[in-house]
């Protein structure tokens, strides 16, 4: 796949960072944000960075991924960790969104459609009573 080949990529600088650091050595291309499915192009600048071989993953709170963009990233990351912070009102207090619930959906997705998926929890004051929670749903989903 070429660059040329990607509808919607956003700026040409973003290919030729790309390009450049791996022609420099570069292995491994990780995206975390804020987050970084806010912009439009992010699953082609990861099939991007996956055409010129780098091992790419990504950090997100899984709100903007639907079932389209599972399946795609399936094919241009080797691991994805999604944010899970806490049952509802928790999560609601730190992120600022109700959306402990469709997180969850959003790991089970990724796990049925092949995504090499894993949670991120960030342990914090306000959620630390929650880790029990938290290891209860990855072992249910048999996720890291």
């Amino acid at each position: 796949m070429t660059s040329e080949s990607l509808p919607g990529f956003a700026c040409e600088k973003d290919r030729e960072t790309l390009k450049r650091f791996s022609e420099i050595g570069g292995k491994t291309f990780t995206v975390h944000g804020g987050e970084p499915f806010i912009r439009h192009d992010m699953i082609q600048i990861l099939q991007y960075a996956t055409s010129l071989n780098l091992r790419c993953g990504v950090i997100t709170n899984g709100l903007l991924l639907d079932n389209r963009k599972l399946h795609m990233l399936k094919d241009c990351t080797e691991w994805v960790l999604i944010s899970l912070d806490g049952p509802g009102k928790v999560y609601k207090e730190l992120r600022g969104v109700d959306g402990a619930e469709k997180t969850v959906t959003t790991i089970e997705k990724a796990k049925e459609t092949g995504v090499n998926v894993a949670i991120d929890f960030v342990v914090t004051r306000k959620n630390i009573e929650y880790i029990d929670w938290i290891v209860d749903i990855a072992v249910n989903l048999q996720v890291e």
